[in-house]
C-alpha cells in the first residue's frame, strides 16, 4: 500500500495549503493539517532529522505501508527523502511523543 500526503500537502514544511486537494479526508485540510504539523514540529524539533524526514520515517514505520508518496518541488527534496529512508525507524522516545500528541488530538496544553 502507498501512503499519500505524507507531508500533508506541504504543512509539515510550514506551508499552509488552501487548494482543492487540501482536505482529502474528514478532519484534514489546509489549516487543520498546518496546525497539527506546527504542534508536532514544536514538540519534536529536529531530534530525528527535518520535519519532512520525520514524517517520511513515521509513514514507512507502518508495516502495512510499502511506499510513501511525496512531492518534490526542488531537487534537494529528493536528497532529503533519500536521507530519511537511510536514517531508519524513529526512536521509541519520538514514537511515544507522537502517540501522545495523537491521543490528545494534537493538543499541547
Amino acid at each position: 500500500m502507498l501512503n499519500i500526503r505524507v507531508l500533508a500537502a506541504g504543512a509539515v514544511a510550514g506551508v499552509q495549503n488552501t487548494g482543492p486537494a487540501a482536505g482529502l479526508s474528514p478532519g484534514s485540510g489546509g489549516e487543520a493539517d498546518f496546525l497539527r504539523a506546527q504542534k508536532v514540529n514544536a514538540a519534536l524539533g529536529d531530534q530525528e532529522g527535518t520535519p519532512a524526514q520525520t514524517a517520511i520515517r513515521f509513514a514507512l514505520m507502518n508495516p502495512g505501508v510499502s511506499g510513501a508518496l511525496v512531492g518534490f518541488g526542488q531537487l534537494d527534496h529528493i536528497d532529503e527523502a533519500v536521507a530519511a529512508v537511510d536514517m531508519g525507524p524513529l526512536s521509541d522516545d519520538v514514537m511515544k511523543q507522537l502517540d501522545a500528541l495523537y491521543a490528545s488530538d494534537f493538543s499541547t496544553a
